[in-house]
């Protein structure tokens, strides 16, 4: 074996015993009850699509490694796929620490020829819960439960 053949080996190794205990593997996981956000109106302008304004900020730690994170922005109905994220497909448990973005997401124009892609950038963001996660390899259910601020605003036509 050459010597970057070992290198790759070695490094390939290495991501996996960091990314899931070495099963290699990520598998998507949802998130349960997020909260919804419906489009509003403003004026005579074109529907606008909400959101939270202030996103939900979700870590995964292993100890004080962050494995994963992802910002939940609010679902536009009950019926819209909840928002994934992968993590490593192993048997684990997860601190998960549920955090408010200092800043505010402006909402956007609901197009059907141009998606919302404005970049968000949360900001500092002050933890209000904390949970545990469980995970099990090869299981068949992968919800996360959602623990919400105590009063998540969406974008309405009253509050803009």
């Amino acid at each position: 074996m050459s010597s970057l053949s070992l290198h790759l080996s070695c490094s390939a190794l290495l991501a996996c015993s960091a990314l899931a205990g070495c099963g290699g593997t990520t598998v998507p996981y949802t998130f349960e009850g997020e909260p919804v956000c419906a489009d509003f109106s403003v004026g005579t302008a074109e529907p606008m699509q909400g959101g939270l304004k202030r996103p939900l900020h979700v870590a995964f730690k292993n100890g004080t490694e962050v494995v994963a994170r992802v910002v939940l922005v609010g679902l536009r109905t009950a019926d819209a796929a909840a928002t994934p994220i992968l993590l490593p497909d192993a048997d684990a448990e997860y601190d998960v620490e549920w955090a408010e973005c200092e800043n505010e997401r402006a909402p956007g124009v609901v197009s059907k020829n141009k998606p919302f892609d404005t970049k968000f950038e949360c900001g500092a963001f002050k933890p209000y819960g904390a949970s545990k996660l469980a995970t099990k390899k090869g299981e068949s259910v992968r919800k996360i439960p959602v623990t919400p601020p105590a009063a998540p605003t969406c974008w309405t036509t009253d509050n803009r």
